[in-house]
């Protein structure tokens, strides 16, 4: 991401960024501190529901109905087509992105102290929402 673009539209996130990196190397808080507060300041984004998958091009629809002769005898043509490989693109990003947010999620939670139930709670609903689309295969699949 282009830093003009963080400067303009997340300005306090730069700033927030520097601080808590000088805090660091400057040795004011600790290696634990920091993670503490990354998690903090991770939770307070605004952007945490899973991203849904693109639409199936009607050719894949269509690929979805051959037999299983027709589908082993499908070129590789067939996957080379700009609507296939633009949404088996778009489709493996989102699917990347949602796998590193739960990932995320699990890690930034276990630097929240025990006490602080609030934002553990936070956590858990959305650690919880990335599982749950996890487990139903028709949402993490095509719509």
């Amino acid at each position: 991401m282009d830093k003009d673009i963080i400067v303009k539209t997340l300005p306090e996130a730069l700033q927030k960024k520097n601080t808590l990196l000088k805090g660091l190397f400057s040795g004011e808080i600790s290696m634990k501190e920091f993670d503490k507060e990354c998690a903090y300041w991770f939770i307070s984004c605004e952007d945490f529901e899973p991203k849904l998958l693109p639409t199936r091009p009607k050719e894949l629809l269509e690929y979805d109905s051959f037999t299983v002769t027709e589908k082993k005898n499908t070129s590789d043509k067939f996957w080379r087509q700009g609507s296939i490989y633009n949404y088996l693109e778009q489709k493996k990003t989102i699917l990347d992105r949602n796998k590193g947010m739960l990932d995320k999620l699990i890690e930034f939670k276990s630097y929240i102290p025990e006490g602080d139930t609030i934002t553990l709670a936070k956590f858990d609903r959305y650690i919880l929402m990335y599982k749950q689309e996890k487990e139903y295969p028709e949402n993490w699949q095509d719509r």
